[in-house]
Formats: C-alpha cells, sequence, structure tokens
C-alpha cells in the first residue's frame, strides 16, 4: 500500500497552496521533504534549525524552498487542522474506496482545503 504522497504530487499545488502547506508544516528529524529548487528531489530531513532551514544528509535547505512529503497520518491531521472538522458524510465514498490509493485519496482531499 502506497504510504506517501509522490513528489510529483506536490507540483500540482498552486503557489498559494503550497504557502499554506509549508506554514502548516512543521518539519522533524526523520521526515521526509521535498526541495522544490530546479532539481525537485526527495530528502530525509536530519536537522532543523531555528532560522527556517532544514538539513538533509548533504545540504541545508530554506524551508521557504521545500514541502513536506506527507504520509497518510499527516494527510489526515492536516484536513482536520485546517478544516477544523471531519464531514463523515464526505468521507464515506473516500472510506469505501480504501484500497492502494488511499494516500492518493488524501491527497486531494489535503488539495481540496489548502
Amino acid at each position: 500500500m502506497k504510504q506517501i504522497i509522490d513528489v510529483s504530487q506536490l507540483q500540482e499545488l498552486s503557489p498559494e497552496q503550497q504557502e499554506k502547506l509549508r506554514a502548516w508544516w512543521q518539519p522533524q528529524a526523520g521526515g521526509l521533504f521535498a526541495s522544490m529548487d530546479s532539481s525537485v528531489s526527495f530528502k530525509s530531513v536530519v536537522d532543523v534549525d531555528g532560522e527556517g532551514y532544514i538539513q538533509d544528509v548533504r545540504d541545508w535547505h530554506p524551508k521557504s524552498e521545500c514541502l513536506p512529503i506527507l504520509s497518510i497520518g499527516q494527510c489526515i491531521e492536516l484536513i482536520i487542522e485546517l478544516d477544523g472538522k471531519v464531514n463523515f458524510s464526505e468521507f464515506d465514498g473516500f472510506i469505501m474506496r480504501l484500497t492502494e490509493n488511499v494516500c492518493d485519496e488524501l491527497f486531494n482531499n489535503v488539495k481540496s482545503i489548502l
């Protein structure tokens, strides 16, 4: 089962949606992120400083140029925190589709509230 979103899904977000996601995101060691510079690469968080920079195994990246690679749990957390409520009637169809595309379905819900 797919457990995280793809970098290509982050590229589907508008600049406004990317900013809202970045504002919500609190990077932590062990988390995953994508550097959205020209290389658009997938990285693992090693350290975070208090000045808005994220370290991977090689370099420091400004948070303003990065986005989190969301897990299923993070998608659910973001939906609840940003939407302020969970409308289970809207999730009925989603729950019925709990297959390998659960992460994609959750991210579609994330996009709709960003």
